[in-house]
């Protein structure tokens, strides 16, 4: 059985638990749906459920939703797989934030392109939940298949452009940041001493005729 007809299954599952679950329940709403619609409990709480996404997606801004979508969630597993003795998950959860990343790499690119598509939020929402959640374990096919073939393929490649980039930042730090920091600190200093002797200046000027007024 492919991975298709596997995941088909378990979507088939999944919705016959929830149904049943939602009619142990006896939600008044619901029941009133099936009973002039036809909708099992669990496609009318489904529904239901897609069109306030869809409300919030207009409501409060798509990409916003969608970065909460593929972030929060994550989050809270994360701090709880770094507390957990577990290693597994650990690596699990590492995974899935290399995968993000790349992402929103490739989203970065592509963003003005991305944003005429139809639903494009709501495609990308589905994307990530596809991404870490435990039944589909996205993130996992797409490290194996892709990202990690590519870096070990490339891995010279890139241990080159580290090992540039650290030596240009290194040269950019004698060569440019040091000195300037050096210049501006100078001038700052010079400044702030042309400002304590300029209100020295002021106040003997101003002390001076009320002196000799005095005497």
């Amino acid at each position: 059985m492919d991975q298709v007809e596997i995941l088909k299954t378990k979507v088939v599952v999944w919705v016959e638990e929830l149904d049943a679950a939602l009619v142990s329940r006896k939600i008044q709403v619901l029941g009133v749906v099936k009973d002039r619609t036809g909708l099992k409990h669990a496609h009318a709480a489904i529904l239901s459920a897609g069109v306030f996404f869809l409300i919030l997606l207009s409501a409060i801004g798509g990409k916003a939703l969608t970065n909460c979508v593929g972030f929060i969630y994550p989050t809270i597993m994360s701090f709880q797989a770094v507390k957990s003795k577990d290693t597994e998950d650990d690596a699990y959860w590492l995974t899935y934030w290399i995968v993000f990343g790349v992402f929103q790499l490739v989203e970065s690119f592509g963003d003005l392109i991305l944003g005429w598509i139809p639903l494009y939020n709501l495609l990308k929402c589905i994307i990530l939940v596809w991404l870490y959640a435990p039944q589909t374990k996205g993130a996992q096919i797409v490290f194996k298949q892709f990202i990690a073939p590519f870096m070990k393929k490339h891995s010279q490649e890139i241990q080159e452009t580290i090992a540039a980039a650290k030596t240009f930042g290194a040269q950019m730090e004698a060569e440019v940041v040091k000195p300037t920091a050096k210049h501006l600190a100078n001038k700052i200093s010079e400044t702030a001493m042309d400002m304590i002797a300029s209100q020295l200046r002021a106040q003997q000027e101003g002390a001076g005729p009320t002196t000799s007024n005095a005497n």
